[in-house]
C-alpha cells in the first residue's frame, strides 16, 4: 500500500490536489455558494487553522479565467460539485456562468503576514501544531504591530496585490502608486475590470485580522476597514467572498456590511471548513492499513484495533468539539476537527506507527503530572478551597 501523503505546510488547493496527498473533499460548498443567485456578498466565520484560506484558493481556482481547462480538470475531476452539477440541471447553469469566467482578486490576502520580516513570515508558516513531544504545542503568537506599521503594511500589500492582478489579466490601464491606499486601489481595480467586461470575484482572507493585529489605534483600523467595505457596497464586485474569526457586529462594521449574507450557521456550510469526524476516522484506518500492509501474519496487526480506538479518542479530546449549526429534526450536525492540528497529527502517526501509542501515553502522563503540580502551586497559593475534583480536560457543565 502506498505511504500516506500529508501536507503541513502547503503552498495551496493546487498542491493539495496533486496524487496521494491528502484532501477532504468540501467542493460541495462551493455548489450551495454560488448555486443561490441571492448571495453575492458573503462572510463565513470559523475558529483559526481550519482551512480558510484554502477554501478561498479553491473558489479562486474554480472561478479564474486563467484556470487552463487541463488544470481545471486536475483540481475538479471526480470531486463533489463536478456530479452535483451533473445531477442539478437548475444549478449546472447558474455553476456555468462562473466556471472559469471571472477575474480573481484575492485583496490584501494573508492579513497575518503583511509587512514582516522573512524569518517571522517563515515562523507564522509554522505556526501550528509540532509533536515532539507528540503533544499539541503552538508558537508563541506573534508580537502585535504599531497602528502606523499595521496600516502602511496593509496598504503597501493591497497595492501589490492590485498589481498583480492588473498583470494577471493584461488590464494596461490598472495603475496604482504609493499615494493608493488599500481602498483606493481596489476603487481602481473595480473601475478597470468593469471596462473591460471582466466579472469581479473578491475573497477577503482574515478580514478580522487588521483588527486584532496591533496594540494601539483600533479605530484608526476599524475606520480604513470601513472605508474598504463601503467601497465594496458602493462598487460591488460579481461576488465577494469574505472569512475572519469574529462576527462583524464584533468588529464594529454593520453599518458598512449591511448587504452581507452571514453563512457562519447555516447547515448548507456546517462542514465547508474543517475535517468531519468520518473523514478523520478513515484517515486513521488508512494509516493503519499502511502500517500493516507489510505484516506477515494476523498477530502482527493485533496492534491496529487498540491503535485506532485510542487515535480517534486522542483526537476527540484535543481536536474536536466544533459544531456549526444548530442540530434539526433530519439534519445531520457534523462534528468538526481543525484542519492543521488533525493532518500533523496524521503525519506523525504515519512515520511513527503503533509507537505513537507509547508516546502519546507518556506525554499524557506528563500533562496530567504538570496539571498534578500546577493544582498543589494554586493550593499552597490560595489555600485548600481549590476545585481537586475537575480533571486536566474534562468537560464541566455550564
Amino acid at each position: 500500500m502506498p505511504k500516506p501523503h500529508h501536507a503541513q505546510t502547503i503552498g495551496g488547493f493546487s498542491d493539495l490536489r496533486e496524487p496521494g496527498f491528502f484532501w477532504y473533499d468540501n467542493t460541495h460548498a462551493l455548489y450551495h455558494l454560488f448555486g443561490d443567485p441571492g448571495r453575492r456578498t458573503v462572510l463565513l466565520t470559523r475558529p483559526p487553522r481550519m482551512g480558510k484560506s484554502v477554501f478561498c484558493q479553491m473558489l479562486g481556482a474554480y472561478v479564474d479565467c486563467k484556470t487552463t481547462p487541463d488544470k481545471f480538470s486536475r483540481l475538479f475531476k471526480g470531486t463533489h460539485i463536478e456530479r452535483m452539477q451533473e445531477e442539478d440541471t437548475n444549478a449546472k447553469a447558474k455553476l456555468e456562468n462562473l466556471q472559469r469566467k471571472c477575474a480573481w482578486l484575492p485583496l490584501v490576502s494573508d492579513w497575518a503576514q503583511r509587512g514582516r520580516p522573512q524569518a517571522e513570515k517563515r515562523r507564522a508558516r509554522v505556526h501550528v501544531c509540532l509533536f515532539n513531544p507528540p503533544f499539541p504545542i503552538l508558537l508563541p503568537p506573534l508580537l502585535p504591530q504599531t497602528i502606523m506599521a499595521t496600516i502602511e503594511s496593509t496598504n503597501t500589500q493591497a497595492r501589490g496585490s492590485v498589481e498583480d492582478f492588473g498583470a494577471k489579466y493584461d488590464l494596461t490601464g490598472l495603475t496604482v502608486d504609493e499615494s493608493d491606499d488599500c481602498v483606493s486601489a481596489l476603487r481602481k481595480a473595480i473601475r478597470v475590470a468593469a471596462k473591460a467586461n471582466l466579472p469581479l470575484v473578491i475573497t477577503i482572507d482574515e478580514y478580522d485580522h487588521l483588527a486584532r493585529s496591533s496594540r494601539d489605534g483600533k479605530e484608526k483600523e476599524i475606520a480604513l476597514m470601513r472605508d474598504l467595505f463601503l467601497q465594496l457596497k458602493v462598487n460591488p464586485p460579481h461576488f465577494l467572498f469574505v472569512t475572519g474569526i469574529m462576527p462583524l457586529l464584533a468588529t464594529e462594521l454593520s453599518s458598512a456590511t449591511n448587504d452581507v449574507v452571514v453563512i457562519t450557521h447555516d447547515s448548507e456550510f456546517a462542514d465547508a471548513v474543517g475535517l468531519p469526524q468520518d473523514v478523520v476516522a478513515n484517515e486513521l484506518h488508512r494509516i493503519a492499513a499502511y502500517h500493516t500492509s507489510g505484516a506477515k501474519d494476523s498477530a502482527d496487526n493485533s496492534w491496529e484495533r487498540p491503535f485506532l480506538e485510542e487515535m480517534a479518542q486522542f483526537m476527540r479530546e484535543y481536536f474536536n468539539g466544533f459544531r456549526f449549526h444548530q442540530a434539526e429534526e433530519g439534519v445531520k450536525v457534523p462534528a468538526m476537527y481543525n484542519t492543521q492540528q488533525s493532518v500533523a497529527f496524521f503525519r506523525m502517526l504515519t512515520k511513527e506507527g503503533p509507537s505513537a501509542l507509547k508516546k502519546l501515553h507518556k506525554a499524557q502522563e506528563g500533562l496530567v503530572g504538570d496539571g498534578k503540580m500546577r493544582l498543589a502551586s494554586l493550593k499552597r497559593r490560595f489555600g485548600p478551597g481549590i476545585d481537586t475534583h475537575t480533571h486536566v480536560g474534562e468537560e464541566t457543565s455550564q
